[in-house]
């Protein structure tokens, strides 16, 4: 089950918003597993102190519910080894997205990337995200369609079919 969650809204109108989505895959593996710094973010950004209280509130939270109002650019810039979030989950969710949606995923990266060759060889994915907001924000250039950018690990981008 794909979960939340940072959510940024930036901008003063609808026409301005952009929404960073990341989705954690059922929350154990981010909760439970992953770094205790996980869990306290999200329960402070979710205004809870009790941990209980938030075990209970998160459980039942499905983010594929959530992202159906959503109709601003969506877009996921990740690996298909992340370790927090299974590639799977991401374009299960990306699915229930009914705006645009720009999918860039890097070969062999993991939850952040970098340290892959798809990611040195390919272009910078910050300098990506950048330039992708700038043509949405500033510049006001819609996305028309949906797309799914796959960054081999030789550098090479190739467009694929959304998943």
């Amino acid at each position: 089950m794909p979960g939340i969650y940072h959510v940024n809204t930036r901008g003063n109108d609808g026409a301005k918003t952009f929404r960073d989505v990341w989705d954690f895959a059922g929350f154990f593996t981010i909760f439970e597993e992953a770094s205790p710094t996980f869990k306290n973010r999200f329960m402070f950004m979710a205004n809870y102190t009790d941990e209980a209280a938030f075990d209970k509130f998160i459980k039942g939270f499905d983010l594929r519910k959530k992202v159906g109002n959503l109709t601003c650019p969506y877009l996921v810039v990740g690996g298909d080894l992340d370790e927090l979030s299974p590639i799977k989950h991401t374009y299960e969710l990306s699915r229930h997205v009914p705006g645009p949606v720009e999918l860039i995923i890097y070969q062999n990266e993991r939850h952040a990337p970098g340290r892959a060759p798809s990611a040195q060889f390919g272009p910078h994915w910050y300098s990506t995200m950048a330039d992708w907001l700038a043509a949405r924000v500033r510049d006001q250039k819609p996305l028309e369609k949906n797309r799914f950018l796959f960054v081999r690990s030789s550098g090479q981008v190739e467009e694929r079919a959304m998943p």
